[in-house]
């Protein structure tokens, strides 16, 4: 649990941690819901369904870290990504970006070139990341 406290004081962590591991709880609300009327977290927050991923891939990765397949929060993903990393900003963005939504990656959807109705590949995916203006 000690751990779990640094990390979210060292990186500065910004939203809800609701945690038990061995009989200890922590329960933490920081930052904003709506970054634009400043309306802070708290325990009724609603967000909506997609950001229920990021518990799922924060997860992953810490469990990467602890188990040493991840050496660094700050290693870039081009690290890891090996095959991506003729897309420019995967050489320049870090692991620890991508889990705090720092990276400049805005979202796809907003992209001239995406077609919602079109099923995109990995790769779709990725040309579509270099084509964004980070």
């Amino acid at each position: 649990m000690d751990n779990i406290k640094k990390f979210i004081k060292d990186y500065n962590f910004k939203g809800i941690t609701n945690i038990k591991y061995n009989n200890q709880k922590l329960l933490k609300f920081d930052g904003y819901s709506n970054i634009t009327n400043k309306k802070k977290i708290n325990k009724d927050t609603i967000f909506p369904i997609g950001s229920i991923s990021k518990l799922f891939y924060g997860t992953l990765i810490i469990m990467l870290l602890d188990k040493g397949f991840i050496k660094s929060l700050n290693d870039k993903i081009s690290k890891y990504l090996p095959k991506f990393s003729y897309i420019k900003c995967f050489n320049k963005i870090s692991i620890l970006q991508c889990l705090l939504h720092t990276s400049g990656i805005t979202d796809i959807r907003g992209n001239e070139y995406f077609n919602k109705n079109k099923i995109y590949t990995i790769n779709e995916y990725m040309i579509l990341i270099k084509k964004l203006k980070l």
